[in-house]
């Protein structure tokens, strides 16, 4: 049971930090008018602050990941380089 559910969260955040990748890249963020998930103001506010929150960790992990690949030594910045492919 425990791993199940530690299983969901690397997989919820995962998922949280691919979205906030697409922000970054795109520009494209979900909705921001939630109302249509509940009848209810206190749900709806309830709900966003989820949201926010679960999209925030995304940012934050993406950031982690992008410092602790940039200081590693696997990787190096290639703006700049001419081509820009792979290899």
């Amino acid at each position: 049971m425990f791993g199940r559910l530690v299983r969901i969260g690397i997989d919820a955040v995962l998922v949280s930090t691919a979205l906030a990748g697409i922000k970054r890249t795109t520009g494209l963020t979900p909705r921001q008018d939630l109302d249509f998930l509940s009848p209810y103001p206190e749900a709806s506010y309830l709900t966003k602050l989820l949201v926010t929150k679960y999209l925030e960790t995304g940012e934050w992990f993406l950031d982690y990941a992008s410092s602790h690949a940039a200081s590693s030594g696997w990787f190096e910045d290639s703006k700049g380089k001419k081509g820009g492919g792979w290899l």
